[in-house]
């Protein structure tokens, strides 16, 4: 299985590597590639969830993430440890990648993934996604039935 996540999908996977570590669950992740992940961590964490992964591990960091950079900066969360920002070091097997020059700001990783993808060594059809359509949600109620949602 290979994981991809930007901002707080980076989040979420790192702590799911986090817990399968203490379950010592191996095997199941082959690669993991988070990109302006929303997390600061130690070296030893950092090295927890390396030992699931048993492929690729990935870093992308963008050091002109001034939305990473005011969040962190307004939380005391010490901007110098947002792996998000920069390099994460010690940890054996962890690729860093600066992908500075492949996104315009924090919110869009989603449309470059493709680029940074390439980057990485993937194949890819396209060098951007287009933005996805937007759907609106109505809520009807039906009083012999309950509210029941129409997309």
């Amino acid at each position: 299985m290979t994981l991809i996540g930007f901002s707080l999908g980076a989040r979420v996977i790192f702590y799911a590597l986090l817990e399968l570590s203490r379950q010592r669950a191996y095997g199941i992740v082959q690669d993991v590639i988070l990109l302006g992940a929303t997390l600061t961590a130690s070296q030893s964490t950092w090295c927890e969830t390396r030992s699931i992964v048993s492929g690729r591990y990935v870093n992308g960091f963008a050091k002109n993430d001034w939305v990473l950079n005011y969040l962190f900066r307004a939380t005391s969360g010490g901007v110098g440890t947002v792996a998000g920002l920069r390099e994460v070091e010690g940890v054996p097997g962890l690729e860093n990648v600066d992908v500075t020059n492949k996104i315009t700001g924090h919110m869009s990783y989603r449309s470059y993934l493709p680029l940074i993808l390439d980057q990485l060594g993937f194949p890819v059809s396209a060098d951007y996604f287009d933005e996805p359509e937007v759907g609106v949600m109505v809520f009807l109620t039906d009083l012999s039935n309950g509210p029941f949602g129409v997309v």
